[in-house]
């Protein structure tokens, strides 16, 4: 789902921020041959699986044409891209674990083209047991995710989307 409201098209760049296991970002390979998707982690092991699972991905589905993904060892707080380098970014489960919030977004926001759209998933990590528990309740039975307009002129421009 997170892929899908970032809306990568054939032929844009797209960027996994905190990639892990590189789930989304061989989603976002829609972007089609002539796309390309750029994985980041902090995590060199996590990427090394990443690289194995499309490696296996491209061998199961041979007549599929897939985007080229490259492998990327960085800190979301200092992604190591340009500005306006990519059409369409996600970040699944990566705001749980960056030390500066704001700071990772404003990263994935310098580093979109102007209109471009960046899909974020994940939980508060919440201290009070109440919390938490509410929280996996919601998402068990709604599915809750937020997209962030990063085209917007402001950054508190939050819709969840069910």
């Amino acid at each position: 789902m997170a892929v899908k409201w970032c809306g990568p098209q054939p032929g844009q760049r797209a960027l996994d921020v905190c990639c892990g296991s590189g789930d989304l970002a061989l989603l976002a390979a829609a972007v089609g041959p002539s796309g390309a998707v750029a994985q980041l982690d902090f995590a060199a092991d996590m990427l090394q699986d990443a690289a194995r699972r499309e490696a296996a991905v491209a061998a199961d589905n041979p007549w599929q044409r897939l985007a080229k993904v490259t492998w990327v060892p960085g800190d979301a707080l200092e992604l190591p891209f340009g500005d306006s380098v990519f059409d369409a970014a996600t970040m699944g489960y990566g705001l749980r674990i960056v030390a500066d919030i704001p700071k990772a977004l404003s990263e994935l926001r310098r580093v979109l083209v102007p209109g471009g759209t960046v899909s974020v998933l994940d939980f508060n990590n919440s201290s009070q047991p109440l919390v938490d528990t509410l929280q996996v309740g919601v998402y068990d039975h709604k599915g809750l995710m937020c997209r962030y307009d990063m085209g917007s002129s402001s950054h508190s421009a939050v819709q969840q989307l069910q």
